[in-house]
């Protein structure tokens, strides 16, 4: 075999190597840009769900402050059996597999945690219309506080940009958070005095 051709071959066999390297690289590289890109798309639908359900919480916290007012005005309790904490499921066509398993577990973990928070207000609806009231809009104010938190986390962890929040919504937040505050030092208290009472 001539010099020239073993010296064809080297330069065959190794350009052969190199392009297998680099488009190795590539498809490497390209499968992990698709798989950051899916995260951060699966991410951001988790959130927005969320955001959307925090709002969904303070309309409910409204309407149940307004039915309160109603039952003066209407002599009835009807208007406070018509207010619930709202139904909460992510989207379908999540793609789970694309975010991280620590994500993806509390993201479930909300999504089952609502209906419990639901029972316990339905617990009390009637035994004290009053009571029940009061417990959903408390309720809907922590419920929306951790939706809000949750949905910050998971932007946060798969490079999503912050959220911005519409001028209706930009004091949502303290907004849920003054209310939940109000109506737990006003029940801390009660129980205080209730105990004071009872010594």
């Amino acid at each position: 075999m001539s010099v020239d051709l073993m010296e064809w071959m080297k330069l065959v066999l190794g350009s052969s190597f190199v392009a297998t390297i680099t488009t190795g690289a590539f498809t490497y590289f390209g499968s992990v840009r698709a798989k950051r890109r899916n995260a951060r798309n699966a991410a951001l639908t988790a959130a927005l769900s969320l955001e959307r359900y925090a709002r969904d919480c303070r309309s409910t916290m409204c309407e149940a402050r307004s039915a309160l007012e109603e039952v003066d005005r209407m002599q009835s309790y009807d208007p406070i059996h018509s207010v619930a904490l709202p139904k909460f499921v992510f989207p379908a066509g999540i793609e789970w597999k694309a975010i991280s398993h620590r994500t993806e577990v509390e993201l479930r973990e909300f999504q089952e945690w609502v209906p419990s928070a639901q029972r316990f207000i339905r617990a009390g609806e009637f035994e004290d219309p009053f009571g029940y009231a009061d417990d959903v809009e408390f309720k809907s104010a922590e419920v929306g506080l951790r939706a809000l938190n949750l949905a910050r986390r998971t932007r946060r962890r798969n490079g999503v940009p912050k959220w911005i929040p519409p001028v209706e919504d930009a004091e949502l937040e303290s907004d849920l958070a003054r209310r939940f505050t109000e109506i737990e030092n006003r029940r801390k208290r009660f129980a205080e005095q209730h105990a004071s009472s009872r010594t």
